[in-house]
This record gives C-alpha cells, sequence and structure tokens, in this order.
C-alpha cells in the first residue's frame, strides 16, 4: 500500500510495507535506502537483518569495511558509526537489493537507562540521524531514498509515542531537502506505523497526489 504526497520540491509517499522492497527505475544508479543500524554496523536484527540478509556477502563486507571509530577486544562490538551519525556503503551490487547505496543510520534506544527522564536529548540524536542520512545523500547525488523508521521497535521504549518520533522524523527530513532530490519514500513495515505516517502527512496539510 502506498500514498503519494505533492509537495513543491520532491514527491514524498508513504509505504507499508520493507524498504528491502524499495526500487528507483527511473535512474537506479541514483537512489539509496537507509538502514535502522546499530553503532557496530554489521547487522542486528528487525530491518537491519533483513537489509544485511539481501544485501548479501557484498554489503557484509562494505559494512565490515567502515571505517573503525572505537576499537574492541571484539571485532564484533568495533564501532562504526556513533549514535544521531550515518554512515554509508557502496555504490555496489547488493544481492537482492535494487539500490547501490545503503545508508547506516543509527537512532537513540529510547528505552536505554542513557536517556531515563531525557527525553528530549534523544529526540535530538533522532533528529541528527535522519540529517545525516540526508547529508549523505545529497553528496553522493541521491534522487530517491527509501527511509526505515529509526528508533522504533524495542528502541521506542514506553516514553516517546510512535506518533512523536515520526513526526521527528518527517519534520526534519523536510527541512534536509537538498536540489536533485526527487523522491522521498517513508517505509512503515507495521500498519500502525504506516497509519501514523499517513496521519502525521494529513496534519502537515500535505494534498495527497492526483494520478
Amino acid at each position: 500500500m502506498q500514498v503519494q504526497y505533492s509537495t513543491p520540491d520532491f514527491r514524498l509517499f508513504v509505504n507499508h510495507g520493507s524498504v528491502v522492497d524499495f526500487c528507483y527505475p527511473t535512474n537506479q544508479g541514483r537512489s539509496a535506502i537507509v538502514n535502522s543500524a546499530n553503532i557496530f554496523c554489521l547487522g542486528g536484527g528487525g530491518v537491519d537483518g533483513a537489509i544485511n540478509d539481501a544485501g548479501g556477502e557484498s554489503l557484509w563486507v562494505d559494512r565490515a569495511s567502515l571505517p573503525v571509530i572505537r576499537h574492541h577486544s571484539d571485532p564484533d562490538k568495533h564501532v562504526r558509526c556513533m549514535t544521531g551519525n550515518a554512515v554509508i556503503t557502496g555504490p555496489n551490487t547488493y544481492g537482492r537489493l535494487a539500490i547501490p547505496f545503503v545508508i547506516h543510520a543509527v537512532g537513540p534506544n529510547y528505552s536505554s537507562t542513557k536517556y531515563a527522564n531525557r527525553e528530549e536529548r534523544a529526540d535530538v540524536k533522532l533528529a541528527n540521524a535522519y540529517k545525516a542520512s540526508m547529508a549523505l545523500a545529497e553528496s553522493y547525488g541521491v534522487e530517491s531514498i527509501a527511509f526505515s523508521l529509526l528508533s522504533m521497535g524495542k528502541y521506542r521504549g514506553e516514553n516517546r509515542s510512535k506518533h512523536t518520533l515520526l513526526k521527528i522524523a518527517m519534520r526534519t527530513i523536510f527541512e534536509c531537502k537538498y536540489e536533485g532530490l526527487k523522491e522521498i519514500h517513508m517505509c512503515g513495515y507495521s500498519q500502525d506505523e504506516f497509519l501514523a505516517l499517513v496521519e502525521i502527512a494529513y496534519e502537515a496539510g500535505l494534498p495527497r497526489a492526483e494520478y
């Protein structure tokens, strides 16, 4: 299921489904997906695991080759991206993924004691992760970008609603539009996420596109 909205600068699509299925046949070489990654950038559960599986060995090799920011005695726990930031792999051919670039963004874990009673601090980190993703997309000339939703699932915790986090996401993405951007896809994997995105677009007064 998909809803398209008209904006003066780009087309916005709210999708119900997995970002793994995203494709941009108009100019495949200028497309990217945003992965909801952890700080180690080697793969995790949920959408991260699904992207890793779909991307195959080439994606895993590229992820393992990302610069290490902080070393650990366990190579699987080398930090490659800090919370509130993003890194990129590609261009490359990634298994079943129909895109050459994967942006790995790390949103905050709202359920962590690090952010206990400090949700506003986590909100800033979340917005920064979306900003960093858009900055990378711009620097690599990406025309169409599909976002998985950051800090959702178990990372959302109990003190922030889906609506609050997705409103931060949509607002930040719109603030970071750039020349050459043609499409943004926001992919709600669950029905609740999809409906929340549609509601936020309605609240923002975005007109649905006529087909």
